[in-house]
C-alpha cells in the first residue's frame, strides 16, 4: 500500500511506521491520522509481523495534532474522531508496540507514544503538554496517561506550565524505558522488537495482558492475578517444549 504521509516497512517479524512529515514536525492531521490507522490494521492482521515499531525522524517523533484543524467545529470533529481512532487501536493492539522517540515528542504526539508498550527514547528528544500556552488542556486521554506514568506532582507540573522534559529527566521519572543515541534508535528499537519477536508468542501476549491489567486491581488482587497468568504460561505448550529443553541441557 502507497502512503503520502507515512512510511510503513517489515523487517524480520517486526513492522515499522514510519510518520513522514518532517517539514511540519509531524504533525497530526486528519489524513496522516488515516493513514496511521490504516498502516497499524495491515501490521496487526500480518501474521508474519510480530512487534510493531512507530517512529519519526531525528527532529520530531510529532508535535502533537494540527492546531488548525481545531478551530471550526466541523473539522474538529473529524479530528478528534480520527484521533480516537488511533489511540483505540493502540490500547487493543495485542502485539508488543515499541515507540522509537526523539527530538520533540509533544501534546498528542507524547500520547500516542505513551498507549505505546516500551519507548526508546533518542537523547536529543523532549517531552511535553504545552497546550496550556494555547489556553487548552492535553487533547483527549493525554494528562490522564502522563498522571498514571509519571505520578501526580510532575504531570501536574508539566500540564500546568507546559515545560518540557528531557530524556534524561524522562528516563529518571520512568516515562521512558531507556535513551540512546539518536543515530542508534531505528537500530536499537529493531534489536529489541526482534528479541521480543523471538520468544513465545502466546506468552509475549500473555504478559502484555497481565501487565495491562494489573493497575485495575488492588494488591492483594495483582497478587493473585499474576498467579493465576503465570499458572496459564506453565501450562502452555510452549513453556512444556523450553523446560524440557533446558532439563535435558542440564543433564
Amino acid at each position: 500500500m502507497t502512503f503520502s504521509y507515512i512510511n510503513t516497512e517489515v523487517i524480520g517479524k517486526t513492522g515499522i511506521l514510519t510518520l513522514n512529515q518532517p517539514r511540519s514536525h509531524n504533525t497530526l492531521s486528519v489524513e496522516m491520522l488515516k493513514e496511521i490507522k490504516e498502516g497499524l490494521e495491515g501490521f496487526i492482521i500480518d501474521d508474519a509481523v510480530r512487534s510493531i515499531i512507530l517512529t519519526g525522524n531525528e527532529r520530531s517523533f510529532s508535535i502533537g495534532v494540527d492546531i488548525k484543524e481545531l478551530e471550526s467545529p466541523a473539522s474538529r470533529g473529524d479530528l478528534l474522531s480520527r484521533l480516537k481512532e488511533v489511540e483505540d487501536i493502540l490500547q487493543n493492539c495485542k502485539k508488543p508496540l515499541i515507540a522509537g522517540v526523539s527530538g520533540y515528542v509533544l501534546s498528542s504526539g507524547l500520547s500516542i507514544s505513551l498507549l505505546c508498550d516500551i519507548i526508546l527514547a533518542a537523547d536529543n528528544s523532549r517531552f511535553g503538554y504545552p497546550e496550556i500556552t494555547l489556553s487548552m488542556l492535553p487533547i483527549d486521554l493525554g494528562g490522564n496517561l502522563l498522571e498514571r506514568t509519571i505520578g501526580k506532582s510532575k504531570a501536574m507540573e508539566m500540564i500546568l506550565s507546559g515545560r518540557n522534559m528531557d530524556a534524561v529527566e524522562a528516563e529518571r521519572v520512568g516515562l521512558v524505558s531507556r535513551i540512546v543515541p539518536v543515530s542508534d534508535l531505528l537500530a536499537d528499537a529493531i534489536r529489541t522488537s526482534e528479541r521480543i519477536a523471538s520468544m513465545s508468542t502466546f506468552v509475549v501476549d500473555l504478559a502484555k495482558e497481565a501487565l495491562k491489567k494489573g493497575n485495575k486491581f488492588s494488591f492483594e488482587e495483582g497478587i493473585e492475578e499474576d498467579r493465576r497468568y503465570f499458572i496459564k504460561s506453565l501450562e502452555s505448550k510452549d513453556c512444556e517444549d523450553s523446560l524440557s529443553r533446558y532439563i535435558s541441557k542440564q543433564s
